[in-house]
Order: C-alpha cells, then sequence, then structure tokens
C-alpha cells in the first residue's frame, strides 16, 4: 500500500492510502478542510450591515456601558465571529450572570439581553453602639450605587 502526502495552501495536510481499488476524492477532501475552518469560514462570508443595537434587561449597569464594551457603531459591516467575541467582552465586565446577543429584522437589529448580577441595595448594622453606620461603611469600603457606571 503507498500514500501519498497532500499539501494545500491552507498548510493542511492529509495522509490518505492509495491502492489499486480506491480512489481520491478530492471533493469530500475539500469539503472535509472547510468544515474543519468551521465557523470562522462562515463568519467571513456573512457579513451584514447593523441598523440598530437594542439593549434590554439592564437596570443598573447604563447601556453607556455596555455600548463601550461592544464598541461597534451603527452602520459597520458585523459577522457572526464578531459578535460572538463581542458577547464574550460584554460578559467579561463581570456585572451579568448571562449575555446573549441576536440578530433581528432580516440580521440588521442586534439584539443584547444581559441578566444583571444580584446588586447590594443596603447594609444594616446591628450592634454597633460605640461606632456609627456611616464610620463603618467608610471602614468597609463598601459602595452602594444608584448605577452602574
Amino acid at each position: 500500500m503507498r500514500q501519498i502526502l497532500l499539501g494545500l495552501i491552507l498548510m493542511v495536510a492529509v495522509s490518505v492510502p492509495i491502492n489499486s481499488q480506491s480512489s481520491l476524492d478530492l471533493k469530500g477532501l475539500v469539503k472535509s478542510i472547510d468544515a474543519a475552518k468551521g465557523t470562522q469560514a462562515k463568519s467571513n462570508a456573512q457579513k451584514i450591515k447593523l441598523n440598530k443595537i437594542v439593549i434590554k434587561g439592564n437596570n443598573t449597569v447604563k447601556d453607556s456601558v455596555i455600548l463601550g464594551r461592544l464598541r461597534i457603531p451603527v452602520g459597520r459591516y458585523i459577522n457572526e465571529f464578531l459578535i460572538r467575541n463581542k458577547a464574550k467582552s460584554i460578559n467579561s465586565l463581570g456585572y451579568f450572570e448571562d449575555v446573549k446577543v441576536k440578530l433581528l429584522k432580516n440580521n440588521t437589529e442586534l439584539l443584547i439581553t444581559v441578566v444583571e448580577r444580584p446588586v447590594v441595595e443596603s447594609i444594616e448594622f446591628v450592634g454597633n453602639k460605640h461606632i456609627s453606620d456611616e464610620t463603618l461603611l467608610k471602614i468597609t469600603n463598601v459602595n452602594i450605587p444608584n448605577t452602574i457606571c
């Protein structure tokens, strides 16, 4: 049994056994390589123009914080790969339990739905007769924000 080593421009090498009863299936090989490239190839091919950004679910985190991390202006061409990376970036802020990014309206409107982590609304000190609550808050360095940023 002889083997032929094929090297493609994509720097992919495949070892294919060749004998008198087998044939080289180039179409199958190309399909396999395309499948291996996965979503990167698909995402580059499916660029769409973003016309609108809608943010839902944020009560304490301001839209500007999310948009600042998103960094995609309306009118820009986007793809699935970029959208996934931006969702991860928004999630890395640490303010959310969940971040979902979805395309709507013929893939021209970006919907960002977030689920915020619980926020401390109040702190009550019990048993502090000698030190005021304000002093304890300063010492503990706890901030109770109305909105984040």
